[in-house]
């Protein structure tokens, strides 16, 4: 039986993995509470098709306005039988689940979070339509929902991480 994605291996931007997730993540909230910090938890998807394979990438940012943030990935590879929209609504689907997983760590810690689509809000871009299912999915599970370019979970975070990973390959 597949593990919940709180309990797969997760790492660190820099490629160190993470022990446990929630536990880093506690001592992240609890330190920046201690110290008076604004945060706000994000988490995207972005995903790359390379030949008949598609890497999709999860990260959870922990902000700390005016001081960084803090990025945790979750990386999988999957055989890419999608096409655009059906693999933005799978990148959708993943964040909500990581979402979902995490609402109990949430409540405790009075925390919100925003779920942050790699979706284009122009139309010129394919990923557009996937843009109003992804929206209701979204907000229908409680959640704010923030597309490009304000989605720096996904564009930002996940795709760099993919990016870099390609690089040190």
């Amino acid at each position: 039986m597949k593990k919940n994605l709180l309990e797969r291996q997760w790492t660190k931007f820099d490629g160190r993995n993470v022990p446990s997730l929630l536990n880093e993540l506690t001592k992240l909230v609890i330190q920046n509470k201690r110290n008076n910090i604004s945060q706000l938890i994000w988490i995207g998807t972005d995903s790359k098709v390379k030949k008949n394979k598609v890497t999709i990438t999860s990260s959870i940012v922990v902000r700390q306005v005016n001081r960084g943030c803090s990025l945790c990935m979750l990386q999988e590879v999957l055989p890419n039988k999608m096409n655009t929209k059906q693999r933005m609504l799978k990148e959708v689907k993943m964040s909500l689940l990581v979402a979902k997983e995490l609402q109990p760590f949430l409540k405790k810690h009075e925390l919100s979070l925003e779920i942050h689509a790699d979706i284009n809000g122009s139309k010129l871009f394919k990923s557009n339509l996937a843009l109003k299912i992804a929206y209701k999915r979204v907000t229908n599970a409680g959640f704010a929902f923030f597309c490009k370019p304000h989605a720096f979970a996904s564009t930002k975070g996940a795709d760099k991480y993919m990016r870099k990973d390609k690089a040190a390959a």
